[in-house]
């Protein structure tokens, strides 16, 4: 009874597995972005790109030896993937390129049957006399393509070669295999298999595109011009203001030998001027760094804003346009660009503050009188004529004497024995405020 039930068993297990239906075969999907292509492989295809590690075994089990060379060989080729299949020991590379002849081709499905044969007349021609070939056309589902067999005899050795290709979206790409004294035909099962299997994501539309390639030459040729512009605009300015500063500078230099001149003629005489008033300020660490943060930042602030928004405009313009790289590329100069101002105005402010730390007296006394000021304390008494004033720059608790575009005396406006109204009354005939 018991070897009955065993047996009915072992009977209903074969019945059960005659009637289960078999496994299909495994299968992946490997996606060419920048073509608006996949294709099904089956699972265990080898797929050898040029960012396969060089000590990657798909390299020998391919039968490439060299990797390197090959890499070289796919970058100068266009060879998108080599693909490797171990039931048939095919090696399939796909590859792609661009050309004027594909752009205006676009896709082989848009042309007629006529047009379609006149354009495979083109695709290859030779009057080597020790090649042979054959161009044909090869049905697939979404998209025409053809059929390339080659044969070519050089110094004795045999060389044969079939090509599936078609055009896509502005691209050609092809699906090739070879083989060196062969005795028999190629197998192109898996070839076959591949174009059967590959799938178009997106047919994109040839005079949209060619509108959206025709709009960003005009975008890149107007954004050029506008920096052309700009560039000449900006010469001129400085050429213009060049001229100008150097009248001043001549002008400047013939008041100051005047004023020179007196000075020494009143020393010659014992005549002094006298004080109208004094300001005290200590040259702190603080104070220096306050005025290096106003110089390099809040004193140039409109031409910072001004910049940052005609940049956020480029980069707009750049992101809509699809140039992410130039984006990316944009926004790492501008950091770099702002680090290496930071790092230079904290040298700058290590390097004054180490040449004040060095003198015994810190506080530096301004005695300013009707024609010029002098500087004692942290240095040996100097004359400064107002003429020498370039600009003045009020700040926070500070007022700043700018004797050119990167030299100033700092002045706490407390350090004034009697207010700050005298000081500027007194400045404000010599120099206009800003």
């Amino acid at each position: 009874m018991i070897k009955n039930r065993f047996k009915y068993l072992f009977l209903l297990l074969i019945f059960t597995l005659i009637l289960l239906p078999s496994s299909p075969a495994q299968a992946k999907v490997h996606s060419f972005s920048t073509l608006y292509m996949e294709m099904t492989l089956p699972e265990d295809t080898l797929i050898i790109t040029t960012d396969t590690p060089k000590v990657d075994p798909a390299w020998q089990v391919a039968g490439i030896a060299d990797p390197t060379n090959e890499i070289k060989t796919m970058k100068e080729m266009g060879v998108q993937a080599i693909l490797y299949d171990p039931n048939t020991a095919s090696t399939v590379r796909v590859l792609s390129k661009t050309t004027s002849d594909s752009r205006e081709v676009f896709h082989l499905s848009l042309l007629d049957e006529d047009e379609l044969a006149a354009y495979l007349d083109t695709i290859f021609s030779t009057t080597d006399e020790n090649t042979a070939y054959t161009i044909e056309q090869y049905p697939q589902d979404e998209i025409p393509f053809y059929r390339l067999t080659l044969q070519l005899t050089k110094d004795g050795t045999k060389y044969s070669e079939i090509v599936y290709g078609t055009i896509a979206n502005g691209s050609s790409i092809s699906f090739d295999i070879y083989a060196k004294n062969n005795t028999e035909p190629m197998d192109e099962s898996y070839l076959k298999e591949l174009v059967a299997n590959t799938h178009f994501t997106e047919f994109q539309d040839k005079a949209e595109v060619e509108k959206q390639q025709r709009n960003a030459i005009t975008f890149l040729v107007t954004a050029l011009a506008i920096i052309i512009g700009i560039i000449v605009v900006w010469i001129l300015i400085n050429q213009r203001t060049k001229k100008k500063q150097k009248l001043i500078k001549k002008q400047k230099a013939e008041e100051l030998s005047r004023f020179f001149t007196t000075q020494r003629e009143k020393e010659e005489q014992n005549s002094k001027d006298s004080p109208v008033m004094i300001n005290r300020t200590k040259y702190t660490e603080e104070v220096i760094q306050t005025f290096y943060t106003f110089d390099r930042l809040w004193k140039h602030i409109k031409l910072w804003i001004i910049t940052a928004i005609v940049f956020l405009l480029f980069l707009a313009s750049f992101y809509t346009s699809g140039s992410i790289l130039v984006c990316v590329i944009s926004i790492a100069v501008v950091i770099i660009f702002i680090y290496y101002q930071y790092i230079q105005t904290e040298k700058v402010i290590t390097r004054e503050v180490k040449s004040y730390k060095s003198n015994k007296n810190k506080e530096a006394v301004f005695t300013f009188y009707e024609e010029y000021y002098t500087l004692s304390g942290i240095q040996s008494s100097s004359k400064f004529p107002y003429l020498q004033i370039t600009e003045i720059k009020e700040y926070k608790d500070y007022y700043y004497l700018y004797l050119g575009s990167e030299r100033a005396h700092y002045l706490k406006k407390d350090g004034f024995e009697h207010g700050t109204t005298e000081f500027l009354e007194l400045i404000k005939k010599h120099v206009t405020l800003k």
